[in-house]
């Protein structure tokens, strides 16, 4: 059967109009600049060990692009009991700073009265032409910036991935400020430097709570890996163990805001005078303290002993002062008892698969607790055992000879006298 010859469908469109030719895009004059400095942020900026390093590096690259920076200033937030946030500082020809701002921070009109806080607030960014006459200058950091020859203000927010906002600004000294493609290269490089203090804000802020809640050098092992449970190893060490007296009434008669304060008083004696002369805080139990002082070399056992006792009458002397300023409020006295012996320690980790202790625990630890019980019998503050007193070379004041509970020999003590304390 022959075929029919079938006609070209007719097509459902118009034909379409001819392409008019792209404009020409501009080039960018920053082009090699940009991908200089986002390589040099992605492989060596990311390995500086401090932030301050980082920017102030970053911003000299800037300048030596041709962006005419002056001044940078950028702040993170952190986690810590002491420090809100660190402030990096970079002036042109002058070495980068960094600056820890406290919690008191929030209520300073410096802060105030900044761009930070309308970033910190969630505005999107802030510019001022400062050589424009009409310009505002609603920030007095604007009139001081203008002042010092600034003709270009920019703060911009640095989001980290939990969605902190941080923020960093940046002011220029040009006849004209940041042109248009200046400004592109500071935010496309923005990003990654967000990245960047990001990760290692996030390592000082592991080494801080670890410091805080472990002590140093317990933080210091677990950051090393030290977190297998069982791991540890056996060291010498001179125990401190410290514990008010009274405490249980005290919890009973006294509002809660009251006990804390008071603990925390307490606490900033005791704490402070074993950390000034070499110790180790590892754990506060309830209105308890544990603490060692690493012997190390055999030599060192006489400097690490009187650095024990000296820690000793320093709390001492710290509490009575601050039992004064309590007297003259009206409220009592705190008393407490601070024991010292020496012997061997695990130190190490104790717990569950999912929840650890880096601490130190063995019989030392056990005797110093018991002999801690004893001073309050003996109406003595500081008692030390007779190994720490032997060690020490130090003139010490006998307590006689006595039985400790779950320990079979009885134990010589011995305490500091009054008069050296």
């Amino acid at each position: 059967m022959a075929r029919t010859k079938q006609k070209p469908s007719e097509p459902d469109t118009e034909p379409a109009a001819p392409r008019k030719a792209e404009p020409r895009r501009r080039a960018d004059p920053l082009a090699a600049e940009r991908e200089a400095i986002t390589h040099w942020l992605l492989d060596e900026a990311r390995h500086l060990p401090r932030s301050r390093d980082v920017i102030e590096q970053l911003c000299e690259r800037l300048v030596a692009a041709g962006v005419p920076l002056m001044r940078a200033m950028v702040n993170v937030r952190t986690i810590h009991p002491q420090i809100l946030s660190t402030g990096y500082r970079w002036n042109r020809g002058s070495p980068a700073v960094a600056l820890n701002r406290g919690h008191d921070l929030i209520a300073d009109p410096m802060y105030l009265d900044s761009p930070f806080k309308v970033i910190h607030d969630g505005a999107g960014g802030i510019r001022r032409r400062l050589t424009d006459p009409k310009v505002a200058l609603d920030f007095p950091v604007l009139a001081q910036i203008k002042a010092e020859g600034g003709t270009d203000y920019l703060c911009v927010p640095l989001i980290f991935s939990d969605g902190t906002i941080n923020a960093a600004s940046f002011a220029a000294d040009g006849p004209d400020g940041f042109t248009t493609e200046q400004l592109a290269l500071i935010y496309d490089v923005l990003p990654i430097l967000s990245l960047i203090l990001e990760v290692q804000s996030s390592h000082r802020t592991a080494t801080s709570l670890l410091d805080t809640y472990i002590g140093h050098h317990a933080g210091e092992r677990v950051l090393k890996g030290q977190i297998q449970r069982g791991s540890g190893e056996t060291i010498h060490a001179v125990v401190a163990y410290s514990d008010l007296r009274g405490f249980t009434a005290m919890t009973a008669a006294k509002p809660r805001d009251e006990i804390i304060a008071l603990l925390n008083d307490y606490f900033e004696c005791v704490i402070g005078a074993v950390h000034a002369h070499g110790g180790q805080v590892l754990k506060l139990i309830g209105d308890g303290m544990l603490a060692i002082f690493p012997l190390g070399d055999a030599a060192f056992r006489p400097y690490v002993c009187r650095s024990a006792l000296d820690a000793a009458a320093d709390a001492e002397r710290a509490v009575a002062a601050l039992n004064e300023t309590r007297a003259a409020a009206g409220r009592p006295p705190i008393r407490f008892g601070f024991a010292l012996h020496m012997g061997d320690v695990m130190y190490g980790n104790i717990g569950s698969a999912d929840r650890l202790d880096f601490t130190a625990i063995g019989a030392a630890v056990n005797c110093a607790a018991r002999v801690e019980e004893l001073s309050a019998r003996l109406d003595r503050t500081i008692v030390v055992t007779e190994p720490v007193a032997e060690a020490s070379g130090r003139v010490l004041e006998p307590l006689g000879s006595h039985k400790l509970r779950g320990f079979a020999a009885p134990l010589s003590l011995y305490t500091i006298p009054q008069a050296t304390v």
